[in-house]
């Protein structure tokens, strides 16, 4: 690990001798300070020193590996580092304990005063969390605060990759990510267990579990960023492995929508089509798709340049797949199973009239992504979509006409010809005018 180039450069910028010095000794007064409110008691002691690890390596060394990439930019040298022979991965992980080294060093120091004190608590203060086996406690603590700062890092690259930073922004969407995960761990009530694929599992173990999933995609994405900064080639099966391991994952909850074990299935696919429902969007939204991009696929599909056409593909065409086969999973198996059983609300294509709603908004997207301003267009499709999905069904409702809802988002008493046939026709039209539209604009090189 220390033989990192770019985690040592890191260490020696971070970890001065003053600075190895002088934390210490401020944490150490803040720490008596709060003691010394204590009445004979190491219950402060130990909540001081756990919202101070909290704060030292969750919030302050998140903020470092955010700042670790717009510093070099500015500073001029990160076009240098890219040359280096630094592997992508190398290089991800040497500035997540790099530049967080110095966080780290200091909330270690806090996270040992907290066992020291956690040992010597009453056992009336011992909550959920703090009653559990320490090396488990430790693997929460620790890898929350690294999820933390991988998150960090890959809103960095992201804002890099997409030429747009917002700080602000990326601080908020990592505080709240910390926020719930350290929030999700203090229970002051005993915590039921966790049924996930029928196997009872204790809480706090599958929480790690969790925690471990998502510390490993969340570096894995970022490891991506940067091969994509280094003009590495990323292949479709990454993100093809994330949705459908997040699939798996989702599935495996038993969604209790049904009153007998045989119609589980149905409810785990639904359960499937919904997260896949919702990354679509995300990766509609995330990796905006212009006219040049398109003219770049088609040319590299026509030369059989299948590496570079597989990674140049858009993702939101690879869940978009996923979300019809899960569709078709649901349709066979209402197909070939009552749905006597079924508490659910009544299905009736239901399925695809989403999937269908999916492909409109996507043609919509792409539409307005299809000028021949190359910069991607993110407010107009916002717009238009939020006056289909809320405005104009509202005004429906409110003039006694909800009975055409159907034509703006899936309605639950609507036929089901009504239900599919609706939005399989306005993705028709929609992606019809996005063609014309890129035609017009790209289908030649000006």
């Amino acid at each position: 690990m220390i033989s990192n180039p770019e985690l040592k450069r890191n260490l020696w910028s971070q970890c001065t001798l003053h600075k190895l010095i002088v934390g210490p000794l401020i944490l150490f007064g803040v720490i008596v300070a709060i003691g010394m409110g204590a009445e004979e008691s190491s219950t402060p002691f130990a909540w001081g020193s756990l919202l101070l690890f909290i704060a030292i390596t969750g919030l302050w060394g998140s903020s470092l590996v955010s700042e670790s990439i717009p510093v070099e930019v500015q500073s001029g040298t990160w076009p240098l580092q890219k040359l280096t022979p630094i592997s992508p991965w190398t290089m991800t992980w040497g500035k997540i304990l790099g530049a967080s080294s110095y966080a780290w060093y200091l909330g270690i120091i806090c996270l040992l005063t907290f066992f020291w004190a956690l040992g010597d608590m009453p056992q009336h203060d011992l909550n959920a969390l703090f009653s559990q086996n320490r090396i488990l406690l430790f693997s929460l603590l620790i890898s929350i605060s690294l999820s933390g700062q991988s998150l960090a890092l890959f809103l960095s690259f992201s804002a890099l990759t997409h030429q747009r930073s917002n700080k602000k922004q990326q601080s908020i969407v990592v505080f709240i990510f910390l926020a719930f995960l350290f929030l999700s761990l203090f229970q002051g009530r005993p915590l039921p267990l966790v049924s996930w694929y029928g196997r009872s599992l204790q809480f706090y173990h599958f929480y790690l579990g969790t925690l471990l999933f998502l510390l490993f995609w969340v570096a894995t994405g970022s490891y991506l960023l940067m091969r994509k900064e280094l003009q590495l080639a990323n292949a479709s099966l990454g993100w093809m492995c994330f949705i459908t391991s997040s699939n798996v994952y989702m599935m495996g909850f038993p969604w209790n929508l049904t009153v007998d074990n045989s119609a589980s299935t149905l409810s785990q696919l639904i359960a499937g089509f919904i997260l896949t429902w919702m990354l679509s969007y995300a990766a509609l939204f995330w990796g905006m798709t212009n006219g040049i991009k398109v003219r770049e696929s088609l040319l590299q599909w026509k030369e059989k340049r299948w590496r570079d056409w597989d990674s140049g593909l858009p993702r939101w065409i690879h869940t978009l797949l996923l979300l019809a086969i899960l569709g078709m999973g649901i349709t066979v198996y209402e197909l070939l199973n009552s749905r006597q059983d079924w508490e659910g609300p009544p299905l009736n294509g239901l399925a695809w009239a989403l999937f269908f709603f999916v492909l409109r908004d996507t043609a919509l997207v792409l539409y307005f992504n299809f000028s021949k301003n190359p910069k991607p267009n993110l407010m107009a499709p916002l717009v238009y979509l939020a006056v289909l999905y809320g405005l104009i069904p509202t005004l429906l409702s409110l003039l006694g006409g909800s009975g055409w809802n159907f034509i703006f988002f899936p309605h639950l008493e609507a036929s089901t010809a009504l239900k599919i046939g609706a939005p399989f026709l306005e993705a028709l039209l929609m992606a019809y005018f996005a063609i014309k539209r890129w035609r017009a604009n790209f289908a030649k090189v000006h």
